[in-house]
C-alpha cells in the first residue's frame, strides 16, 4: 500500500525497479503465473498477460515502465 500511496499522490512513474514494479502491479490485483524469461502477470479483469523482466535490482527503462503501467491500467493512457 505504500507504494500505492507514494505512486498515486505524484502521478509521476521515474526511476522504479523491477522489484517496485511487481510490488505495485501486486497492489493493483495483478499476480505472477510463471513464464520462462519474464515474469507474466495475469488480472482476472484482463484478457492478457504482462511481460515483466527478473531483474529486481535493475531500474526499468522509462519507455517501457510507461507501456506496463498503461496496459495495467494503473497510469492514465
Amino acid at each position: 500500500m505504500l507504494l500505492l500511496q507514494r505512486y498515486s499522490q505524484i502521478n509521476i512513474f521515474k526511476n522504479m525497479k523491477f522489484s517496485e514494479l511487481y510490488k505495485l502491479l501486486e497492489e493493483h490485483g495483478w499476480q505472477k503465473d510463471g513464464g520462462s524469461r519474464h515474469e507474466h502477470y495475469v488480472h482476472p479483469d484482463y484478457d492478457y498477460f504482462i511481460p515483466v523482466g527478473r531483474h529486481p535490482s535493475k531500474e526499468v527503462p522509462k519507455g517501457t515502465l510507461n507501456k506496463m503501467l498503461k496496459d495495467a491500467g494503473i497510469k492514465k493512457k
